[in-house]
């Protein structure tokens, strides 16, 4: 069974010009959901995905929603969308900025926008997964073995002091990682790593590196199904390819701004 894992950022009523690939308002989110659910999907905890490998059951046409960075609009605008209407979801907090702004964002000019607080997170309700985006929001398949492994490390523990519960799931920022990392993340008691790849989640897929589909925040409801059904026909070969020419480039003048940013080199 292909599932669309989807990946969301910032809800918001407006934003940063900047940020406009990465944010739609509440009410496109809710018209995409209501899309999804007249086209007959139904919403389902990512941990339902995961468990699925194993045999448990899903519906005819599953998916869920994760939601990337943890910024403050996740509890205030997406999070009463997401209860309205009965989908789960799962955020993934970078940890470094909790309470704080998204510095990381600066060189884009979104670096003012506002992060969920420890109390927003510790609010959560049970039926919202916490998940880990890394400390810094550094792209971990670009940091050395030690660095990446305090990312992963560090995320994890801060989400479970705030939120008392385990913390099982992470997702590489920008959807970036190595088999080391996938390794690191294993061995440090992650059960889940999330990556990009805009393809539909299959079984085979490695348990540390899901597909997810970005939802791009000019996209209406009949683009989202479009882009559902396109990347329901790619090739997960090809974009390991492209992930290596990729990471090849990044490793120059881009991998260094990042890390810089990230104070982690």
């Amino acid at each position: 069974m292909s599932i669309p894992i989807l990946m969301l950022h910032s809800i918001a009523p407006t934003g940063p010009e900047a940020l406009s690939r990465w944010q739609m308002t509440p009410w496109r989110m809710a018209a995409h959901l209501l899309a999804l659910a007249e086209e007959g999907y139904t919403a389902v905890t990512l941990q339902r995905v995961v468990a699925a490998r194993d045999g448990a059951p899903l519906p005819r046409r599953p998916y869920a929603v994760t939601v990337d960075d943890g910024f403050a609009d996740f509890a205030c605008e997406a999070l009463p969308v997401l209860e309205l209407l009965d989908v789960p979801s799962t955020v993934l907090v970078t940890t470094g900025y909790v309470g704080g702004r998204a510095e990381w964002l600066a060189p884009l000019g979104a670096g003012d926008v506002p992060m969920m607080s420890t109390t927003d997170l510790a609010a959560l309700p049970d039926h919202v997964e916490v998940g880990a985006h890394g400390h810094t929001h550094a792209m971990m398949d670009l940091l050395d073995g030690d660095r990446a492994r305090a990312e992963l490390a560090t995320g994890r523990a801060v989400l479970e002091d705030v939120v008392g519960r385990p913390v099982t799931t992470v997702a590489y920022p920008h959807g970036y990682s190595t088999r080391e990392v996938r390794r690191a993340a294993a061995d440090l008691g992650y059960r889940t790593g999330l990556g990009v790849g805009d393809r539909l989640h299959g079984h085979a897929d490695d348990p540390f590196a899901l597909a997810r589909v970005e939802v791009r925040g000019d996209m209406e409801p009949d683009d989202l199904l479009r882009h559902l059904h396109a990347c329901g026909t790619r090739d997960p070969r090809l974009g390991r390819v492209k992930r290596s020419a990729w990471r090849v480039i990044r490793r120059g003048t881009l991998g260094r701004q990042q890390r810089h940013l990230a104070g982690v080199g």
